[in-house]
């Protein structure tokens, strides 16, 4: 039922409402006589009750729309000798899953012990709008959760008491429910430092925001570089991820910024970055290579033992070359029966390799040439040799496939280790990134996590970790150890210039 203003008290509220103002005359006061309190005549606008009789004549004397009694410039008069209040709701701005809290005192009247007694709260349904009384009681709060969504209307009616008597009701202002914007998100970016020329950098929502009104939620996601400038930008996708084609990138910190929205209002912002590294080592293919210093770790010794190499590799040939190589001084052994007690992975005919000096196993798939190629090889005691890759995110490995034995090979004995060569001078033509040795066969998922770089380097089974992106000196050294190794005619190259 519509509500009758004409039999309301006056409200004195404080809340300002996007539809439906209200508010008191603040610079109008009536005296308790009804007379004007004004220093003289004509002084101050006309205000209801400035005459005898005005505040029960049934008009509107001051023409403000406030007839009588409903007149706050009344409040006081002896036609009006009744309590009349104010109720004021806070928040000022609510929104769905807010509580409103309702405020009410009450004041005139020969007696001035009315307190609030019953608020009877209602909620005008934005798409029917239909108004229902949806709690009633003492309760001067009303949960959103409960009761009121996006674009409700909601007002409450205090009932002052004087533990006796109940006076008129004082009715609030209408408050519109506003619109909750959505929470930030958590992203990533993965990998979070990426070889320069690496075609894809991926920024993933990985929690994704909430709205509380419910409605669908689309991302904004900008790419910028170190120094703030857009490099990329997708609007009002409702992925929860994107992909950032960085071929050609010049070096430093890669940002991407996601910034939800629900069509209405924009949420705040959630950011995350990735360093990407241009200078890796150049392999020339002839006569270059690192030394590891003190031979093959202890930790990796012996026939039979579990070991794996990972590299990210930039070949730029298919001529054969060792990526790495390890000898752990088992003596002459001509075929598979050595146990993975030496160890190489290698290029070869733009396939990668893994196996001893002289029993070989293949992968399936081909190499990328002149792109970076994570690989990983090695030896597992349980399965036999294996080899495998990482491209565009997808891992694909051969386990326990057939091992080609190649006799003509030189068997070589001692505790050897090279990155770039093996014992048969074979060298490595193109750029490397990174080098590791596993004690272990890792799971698939904690391969591809490493291949993305977002592996600690204390992760457990993880040997050595021969990082090449310092871009100068004539050392590399083992983050795991923190040993230098020699390097042997390798130079530093910007791989983001020569993509």
């Amino acid at each position: 039922m519509p509500l009758d203003t004409r039999r309301l008290l006056p409200l004195f509220i404080t809340v300002t409402l996007a539809l439906h103002g209200c508010g008191s005359k603040g610079s109008d006061t009536a005296g308790g006589d009804g007379s004007d309190s004004g220093d003289g005549a004509g002084a101050t606008p006309p205000t209801e009750g400035m005459n005898p009789g005005e505040c029960s004549d049934g008009a509107d004397n001051d023409g403000d729309g406030d007839f009588d009694c409903d007149d706050s410039d009344c409040a006081g008069a002896p036609d009006c000798d009744e309590a009349v209040g104010t109720v004021t709701l806070h928040p000022s701005i609510v929104f769905t899953n807010d509580t409103l809290t309702a405020t009410a005192s009450f004041f005139g009247g020969d007696d001035s012990s009315f307190e609030p007694g019953t608020y009877a709260w209602h909620v005008v349904d934005s798409e029917t709008g239909i108004d229902a009384e949806v709690q009633s009681g003492s309760d001067n709060t009303l949960s959103g959760e409960s009761f009121f969504d996006r674009d409700d209307t909601v007002y409450v009616v205090v009932t002052p008491t004087d533990g006796g008597v109940d006076g008129p009701p004082v009715t609030s202002c209408l408050m519109t429910v506003s619109n909750s914007a959505p929470t930030a998100p958590e992203v990533s970016v993965s990998p979070s430092r990426f070889l320069g020329g690496q075609d894809e950098v991926e920024c993933l929502v990985d929690t994704p925001s909430v709205d509380d009104d419910g409605d669908p939620i689309v991302y904004e996601y900008i790419w910028t570089d170190e120094d703030g400038t857009v490099l990329q930008t997708s609007t009002e996708s409702a992925s929860t991820s994107d992909v950032f084609q960085g071929t050609g990138l010049a070096g430093g910190t890669l940002t991407c910024e996601v910034t939800p929205s629900d069509a209405t209002d924009r949420g705040p912002s959630a950011s995350a970055s990735a360093d990407a590294q241009c200078n890796a080592l150049l392999f020339d293919g002839s006569d270059d290579y690192i030394s590891i210093s003190g031979g093959s770790p202890a930790a990796i010794a012996g026939n039979n033992t579990t070991k794996m190499i990972g590299a990210w590799i930039f070949p730029v040939s298919t001529a054969y070359g060792a990526i790495a190589h390890f000898d752990n001084d088992v003596g002459s052994c001509g075929n598979p029966a050595c146990g993975g007690g030496r160890i190489e992975i290698s290029v070869d005919g733009g396939v990668a390799r893994v196996g001893t000096a002289q029993a070989v196993h293949y992968h399936t798939e081909s190499l990328a040439l002149n792109e970076w190629n994570y690989v990983f090889g090695g030896y597992d005691a349980g399965q036999g040799y294996f080899i495998g890759q990482v491209s565009g995110g997808v891992l694909s490995k051969s386990v326990g496939g057939t091992i080609n034995t190649v006799s003509s090979n030189t068997v070589d004995a001692g505790s050897e280790a090279r990155i770039g060569v093996d014992p048969n001078n074979a060298f490595f033509d193109g750029y490397m990134g990174r080098v590791e040795l596993w004690s272990t066969f890792p799971a698939d998922a904690t391969i591809a996590a490493n291949a993305a770089d977002s592996l600690s380097q204390d992760t457990p089974d993880l040997v050595a970790s021969w990082d090449f992106f310092a871009g100068s000196g004539t050392e590399v050294v083992d983050v795991v150890t923190s040993q230098a190794s020699t390097i042997h005619g390798a130079t530093w190259a910007n791989i983001c210039s020569n993509e």
